[in-house]
């Protein structure tokens, strides 16, 4: 490991102990239960700044592909997001059952969208998209 990676994983280190510092010892508790942030709420936090991480990384994936600045990509993926939550909920399909249909579904919005819509747009001037 070279020095630089080496600094790199000491700073996140750090930062992780700082957080955890700040959120549980600092920050008052739930209720007058005691202090520190309940782990609930930090790992709610934790999967929603993932998502947003996870959004903002597919539109600088299409970006740097397509150079068109595409922000559907939440609409293709709450396709499959609302088809699994229906399965589960209202059905008595699996949720790895209902997983997979719902990215089979995402997937197919995404390719129908891209043949239908962005291909056709290649031959026109960069002022139009």
């Amino acid at each position: 490991m070279n020095a630089a990676a080496k600094r790199a994983v000491v700073g996140w280190a750090l930062a992780v102990m700082v957080m955890a510092l700040y959120t549980q010892i600092l920050l008052p508790g739930a209720s007058g239960v005691g202090r520190g942030t309940p782990g609930a709420i930090l790992f709610r936090g934790l999967v929603f700044g993932l998502v947003n991480a996870l959004t903002a990384a597919g539109i600088i994936l299409i970006y740097r592909t397509l150079r068109v600045i595409n922000f559907a990509q939440t609409a293709i993926g709450a396709a499959g997001a609302i088809l699994t939550f229906n399965f589960v909920q209202h059905t008595a399909v699996p949720f790895p059952i209902a997983f997979v249909l719902g990215l089979a579904l995402s997937a197919l919005v995404g390719v129908v969208l891209d043949l239908s819509l962005v291909r056709r747009f290649f031959q026109v001037p960069r002022l139009v998209l």
